[in-house]
């Protein structure tokens, strides 16, 4: 395992040389020469970085995923490192080159290439300024053949009362938002969020004609509602696939990603130690963003003292019961306020 570890350290390091190389370059080169330069090394470095996803199976991991980036500079990732002692962040690089690069005619691509260099940047601090506390690897690059796109479809199809069997069967019944609304399942509308700011107090109608229209290059609700879900839906799938095959818990810094994560995951496996897991350090993750101001003062080795150290994700879990039961049957705001209650002691 040590061996493992120093030779994912040295890859690391390389890999924080190639993205300083790209920054300094980044009024010179195009989006598909980074992405490719980026998805080159991932794989030329992928049989180590596997070797130590499987050493790493037999611990307790905790995943930051499904976002573009940790935001450092805001100390958004303390509710990270205060769950658990390891620490992997999936490297979000790795999957704009990979969903990219394989299309031709991606629109948006000014878009992506200001999120990536905001996701090199961020990198590059990670890489610098964490690399003793979070591993910054590319988790997502050993699910390439699976075909989420086909998953999703299906998943999406279920999304409806009449359970449509084929896109095309959706499109032939839903060309309006009313359409939409009306076939819809009602016990689904709140539970899964449409958009990364969705907010579930306005109607469902209210909530589609917010969705952003500019993302897919299509201008009709039909497909913008499609598209915005199916991405959701497939980051969702690909994240089931990893936590599983690794045995991570995810921490996931994204609402809409998260909502239908839950959704998923509770429908797919009988895992409830695993869900109570991943709820419970996404409750906790959540507390720390919101009370940031009162936290964020301490220093990086504070917190580790007085959250990861003192190991305050299982005093919580077993404050809660959850190896008796199920987190869904605690009220979220029993659940926030057993978290506050541990929280304020330390």
């Amino acid at each position: 395992m040590i061996e493992i570890k120093q030779k994912v350290n040295e890859i690391e390091q390389e890999y924080l040389h190639l993205l300083e190389q790209i920054y300094e370059q980044k009024e010179s080169l195009s989006l598909l020469a980074i992405l490719d330069a980026i998805r080159l090394f991932w794989f030329k470095n992928r049989n180590a970085v596997f070797i130590f996803f499987e050493a790493l199976k037999e611990k307790e991991v905790f995943i930051y995923t499904g976002a573009t980036y940790l935001d450092v500079t805001n100390k958004e990732y303390y509710g990270f490192i205060a769950c658990g002692k390891i620490h992997v962040m999936d490297d979000q690089l790795y999957k704009y080159a990979d969903t990219v690069l394989l299309k031709d005619d991606f629109p948006s691509r000014d878009k992506i290439l200001n999120q990536v260099f905001i996701t090199i940047k961020d990198n590059i601090s990670v890489l610098k300024d964490l690399n003793d506390y979070i591993f910054l690897l590319p988790v997502r690059l050993f699910y390439e053949k699976v075909d989420f796109y086909k998953l999703a479809e299906n998943v999406f199809l279920n999304f409806f009362d009449n359970k449509f069997k084929t896109p095309h069967d959706y499109f032939l019944n839903c060309k309006t938002i009313t359409d939409i609304s009306k076939s819809f399942r009602e016990d689904l509308k709140n539970r899964i969020l449409l958009y990364d700011s969705d907010d579930i107090r306005m109607t469902f109608e209210q909530r589609m004609n917010n969705i952003p229209k500019d993302l897919y290059g299509f201008s009709d609700i039909s497909h913008t509602f499609l598209l915005n879900l199916m991405g959701y839906i497939i980051q969702a799938l690909e994240i089931v696939e990893v936590i599983h095959d690794f045995n991570m818990i995810p921490i996931i810094r994204n609402d809409a990603t998260l909502s239908y994560l839950y959704l998923i995951e509770a429908s797919t496996s009988t895992d409830t130690n695993f869900l109570n897991k991943s709820v419970l350090a996404n409750s906790i993750y959540r507390y720390f963003r919101k009370n940031l101001k009162s936290i964020e003062l301490l220093s990086i080795e504070e917190v580790l003292e007085k959250y990861r150290d003192a190991n305050i994700f299982y005093e919580i879990y077993n404050k809660l019961g959850l190896d008796t039961k199920s987190i869904d049957d605690i009220e979220f705001t029993t659940r926030m306020k057993t978290i506050e209650e541990v929280l304020m002691k330390k």
